[in-house]
């Protein structure tokens, strides 16, 4: 390894002490009356020195790093693409990239001064974290296409995805620097870290393979920024994250749970007769077809009792029933992106009523 080199984990390993090391050596060199080797040393003191500027600097260059300014890119994992990119408005695009974010771990045993790493020594430790992203969501210096910051962009675009797509893609990092020329990159990428648990549910099975077709992402190309506008709504707001919970469950009880409150925060029965009130608004809701509506009617009603069990009794549902909720959830949501407003609950039970 080249001296450059070891001066860099040097001075990433021992901060500031990594200098004071230096001129010790150059001083034990000098008071033995070895010039070459005081000379070396001396060197090193001077390498050492720089490394901690440009370390310096370093840190500062990315302090200034605002998401608001920088271009992003949210690396995505367990996400096929049907095609090279996709663009859903201009300067914001789904692309196909490779690369493995690893996080091993390392263990510092001295707290560090505001600012500086922590003092050595470190230790490796066993295990760490590793994805690997298969896409990246771009979104480009300056575009803001929705009413949220640009990091909540990059989420509510990576959600609808997920919503349509349950395979257990998450978004472990996002990044200022593409990850399809990162490793070309003259300045160290910038990571926020977001999703970097493993914990969740694929309700479409995980499917590494499960291509997200050209079809859904133009579907969420036409409808994300009306989609966006509602959740201004505290109604659709909390509908939708419950049902972006239910995929973030830790378990199938609690998965139910989330997507029921989905669909009851979004129909809104009230507070009497609601389990008949809310299957008849969801079958409404979600069929035009009368004899397909009472069908929906009974199905919801029986997986209402599930959640009934779950709730008062804490009964472990079936994977089956959990899937078939969170799917009508689901429905629910996107239809209500698609129609651009809520649903009325008056109109629906009058609809149920008159069989229309």
């Amino acid at each position: 390894m080249d001296a450059p080199k070891l001066i860099e984990i040097k001075v990433r390993l021992y901060g500031l002490e990594a200098l004071e090391m230096a001129k010790d050596e150059a001083a034990r060199h000098k008071a033995a009356g070895d010039d070459q080797a005081y000379e070396r040393a001396v060197r090193e003191v001077e390498l050492v020195r720089q490394q901690l500027e440009r370390d310096s600097n370093e840190r500062a260059r990315k302090a200034s790093i605002n998401p608001e300014d920088s271009p992003l890119f949210a690396g995505i994992t367990n996400l096929a693409l049907s095609d090279e990119n996709f663009e859903f408005c201009r300067g914001l695009r789904l692309e196909r990239v490779f690369a493995h974010v690893m996080a091993p771990y390392m263990v510092a045993f001295s707290p560090a001064e505001k600012g500086q790493p922590h003092p050595g020594p470190w230790r490796a430790a066993s295990g760490g974290l590793g994805f690997d992203i298969a896409a990246q969501l771009t979104l480009e210096a300056g575009v803001r296409p929705t009413g949220f910051d640009r990091l909540n962009t990059l989420w509510w675009i990576t959600s609808l995805i997920k919503l349509m797509h349950s395979v257990g893609m998450r978004v472990p990092v996002i990044s200022n620097t593409s990850f399809l020329n990162a490793s070309e990159a003259t300045e160290e990428p910038v990571f926020w870290p977001m999703e970097m648990d493993n914990r969740g549910f694929a309700f479409d099975g995980f499917a590494k393979d499960l291509d997200t077709t050209t079809s859904s992402l133009e579907w969420i190309g036409r409808n994300f920024q009306a989609g966006a506008k509602l959740m201004d709504l505290q109604s659709f707001n909390l509908a939708y994250r419950a049902t972006e919970a239910a995929q973030r469950a830790s378990t199938l009880a609690e998965a139910t749970i989330m997507a029921w409150a989905s669909i009851d925060a979004l129909l809104r029965p009230g507070r009497k007769n609601v389990a008949h009130r809310l299957c008849l608004a969801l079958s409404t809701y979600l069929e035009q077809k009368l004899t397909v509506r009472d069908k929906l009617y009974g199905e919801a009603k029986r997986l209402y009792a599930t959640r009934g069990q779950v709730v008062h009794a804490a009964e472990t549902p079936s994977t089956e029933d959990v899937v078939a909720t969170f799917q009508l959830a689901r429905r629910c949501i996107l239809l209500t992106i698609e129609n651009g407003h809520l649903p009325d609950f008056s109109q629906l039970e009058a609809r149920w009523k008159a069989k229309i």
